[in-house]
């Protein structure tokens, strides 16, 4: 997904969330919850320099609202893929070794899909390669998506482009059938492991370089749980490297942060 919203001064735009989507209210039961926003950080681009500069919006109030009903165990995962019963997607057990399944797709985009998934390993083995053999306090190329170098973003980082790695991108299964908007790259459920459904701006994207074919793979793989259960917290070049200048750690659970460290267009050393 790519969406996000640009606001002139002194503009504001309401959303609606439905917190039965992202919260499972089963364990803590029913009762008066009080909520308020977990991320307050948001981005303006400086006049002069244009760059992104962070600032923290101040919350003055909070929502409480009273849950009761009978609750079911049901994550947002599954509930999402309800929406999609129809497609009978084939679920794995174990990580075994297979051909790559393209599905729902147009025959002429079949050999694109087939080399970015080859090409997104090669981005995966080179990320793990520097990361385990380049990576310090003076890369550039690390600070530049991950932030400063801590040890333990470091471990994080290298943990989630290993577990790509092992679990092989030409394996995986490409779909086609894709149920967002025009603006959308691809999605995933984080617990369908290896099935990504492809959208229409990865239909447009070149299959190398700055948000590509190949990097949508990298983005969406970290999303599966098995393989470190990445989050969209940052989205675009921009703002992934304003989130690894004020939350290091954030960078290193962020999707677009593994895709362009991956991707490395334009090339950082």
């Amino acid at each position: 997904a790519t969406e996000f919203v640009t606001l002139a001064p002194g503009e504001s735009t309401d959303v609606i969330h439905e917190l039965a989507n992202g919260y499972d209210f089963t364990s803590s039961g029913t009762g008066a919850y009080t909520v308020e926003p977990a991320y307050t950080e948001f981005y303006y681009q400086d006049p002069v320099t244009g760059a992104p500069v962070p600032i923290k919006a101040t919350v003055s109030t909070s929502y409480t609202a009273k849950l009761a009903s009978n609750l079911k165990s049901r994550n947002y995962e599954s509930r999402k893929a309800k929406r999609h019963a129809a497609r009978s997607l084939a679920k794995r057990s174990t990580l075994g070794k297979r051909d790559i399944a393209i599905t729902n797709c147009a025959s002429s985009l079949k050999n694109d899909v087939t080399l970015s998934a080859q090409v997104a390993s090669l981005y995966v083995a080179d990320a793990e390669k520097y990361l385990t053999l380049a990576a310090n306090a003076n890369s550039v190329r690390y600070e530049t998506w991950f932030g400063t170098f801590e040890q333990a973003n470091h471990d994080r980082v290298l943990d989630h482009y290993g577990k790509i790695r092992k679990s092989d991108l030409k394996t995986y299964t490409f779909d086609c059938e894709c149920t967002e908007g025009s603006d959308v790259f691809a999605y995933v459920f984080p617990d369908e492991f290896g099935h990504i459904h492809l959208c229409n701006q990865y239909i447009q994207a070149e299959v190398a370089g700055t948000d590509s074919k190949a990097g949508t793979i990298v983005h969406e793989s970290s999303h599966f749980t098995l393989n470190g259960g990445t989050k969209d917290l940052a989205y675009g070049q921009t703002r992934a490297q304003a989130l690894a200048v004020s939350n290091s750690t954030g960078a290193t659970m962020n999707a677009d942060s593994h895709e362009y460290f991956a991707e490395n267009s334009p090339a950082l050393a």
